[in-house]
């Protein structure tokens, strides 16, 4: 899923989105111990991530997929994984985090 992330049109990665790659990904992160599968996960997260900012402008200033994230509260897996023994995780974890739900908290 990741690949196709990578390379698809915008179009074809917000149907991917849309049919549950997202979920697929936060499964990984929540069931795996594998530190390649984890950070496989991150990268193709935050390439959804990427792709939910761009469509911002067509949802009135919103990341669909932040916030559909943070409303079930899965943006705490996330920042969990701030602490994750493999610097390489901790450090995708960390760059997620400031990049699409930091400022979402900012009041």
């Amino acid at each position: 899923m990741q690949k196709y992330l990578d390379s698809a049109t915008h179009e074809y990665a917000i149907i991917a989105i849309e049919k549950g790659a997202v979920e697929a990904f936060l499964q990984n992160l929540q069931t795996s111990s594998d530190v390649k599968v984890i950070e496989n996960s991150l990268r193709a997260f935050y390439k959804a991530l990427e792709h939910g900012e761009s469509m911002k402008d067509k949802n009135g200033g919103v990341n669909f997929i932040t916030s559909k994230i943070m409303e079930n509260g899965l943006n705490e897996l996330v920042e969990s994984l701030q602490t994750h023994p493999s610097e390489d995780i901790a450090l995708q974890a960390e760059i997620l985090c400031k990049k699409f739900f930091e400022k979402d908290l900012e009041f």
